[in-house]
C-alpha cells in the first residue's frame, strides 16, 4: 500500500487561539454534555480542522468539550478554507 503524509496533527491546550467561524452552525449544549461524558471514558485524539485563521472549520464541539475539561485539544490546519467550503462539506 502507497501511503504519503498530508497534513501535520498539532495538540494544545492554548484553547484561546481558536476562533468560531462566522455562519458555521452554533454549538448545542446538550452535544457538549454528551461528549464530555464520552471523553471522561476516553477522549480519541480525533483532530478539529482550522484554517490558516484558526478559524474552526469541523469540530467546535470537541474545541468546546476539551476547553471546559482542560483536555488536550487536537488539531489540523487546513489553508484557503472558507464559510463556503464548511458548507459543502456537510
Amino acid at each position: 500500500m502507497n501511503k504519503e503524509v498530508v497534513n501535520e496533527v498539532y495538540k494544545t491546550r492554548d484553547y484561546e487561539a481558536f476562533k468560531l467561524l462566522p455562519g458555521n452552525r452554533t454549538i448545542d449544549a446538550g452535544h457538549i454534555v454528551k461528549l464530555k461524558k464520552s471523553f471522561a471514558e476516553k477522549q480519541l485524539p480525533i483532530p478539529i480542522v482550522v484554517n490558516s485563521n484558526m478559524e474552526i472549520l469541523d469540530g467546535q464541539h470537541r474545541w468546546a468539550t476539551c476547553k471546559e475539561m482542560n483536555l488536550d485539544i487536537y488539531y489540523i490546519v487546513i489553508d484557503n478554507c472558507t464559510i463556503k467550503d464548511v458548507v459543502n462539506a456537510n
